[in-house]
């Protein structure tokens, strides 16, 4: 009868590693298409060349700039520093001056 009863344990301990692998696995895989559903939302954003401010004004994305952080003047994106890796939580718009958020952040 010992025999048997290991076996029996051999068995349920199997199975609940396996139940354990597949569970473990499902909660990755949920949480690699959540965080893949927030990239994909925010890829529109990513690509787009300007943004529009509170009143309806072109807000371009990409310029000659100083960075806030480093002091860096460069050309390029005005999302983030390419020198220091900083991103601004606003940018400026040029025809009035208005506050636009960060679409990346």
């Amino acid at each position: 009868m010992p025999g048997a009863v290991r076996q029996v344990l051999g068995i349920f301990s199997t199975a609940f590693r396996v139940l354990g692998f597949v569970l473990e696995t499902v909660m990755l895989g949920g949480l690699l298409l959540w965080r893949l559903s927030g990239w994909l939302r925010r890829l529109p954003k990513m690509l787009a060349t300007d943004i529009e401010c509170p009143r309806g004004h072109s807000v371009p994305l990409d310029g000659l700039t100083q960075c806030p952080s480093c002091g860096a003047v460069r050309e390029g994106s005005l999302m983030r520093c390419s020198v220091c890796g900083a991103t601004p939580a606003f940018l400026v718009c040029p025809a009035c001056g208005l506050a636009v958020g960060n679409p990346l952040r």
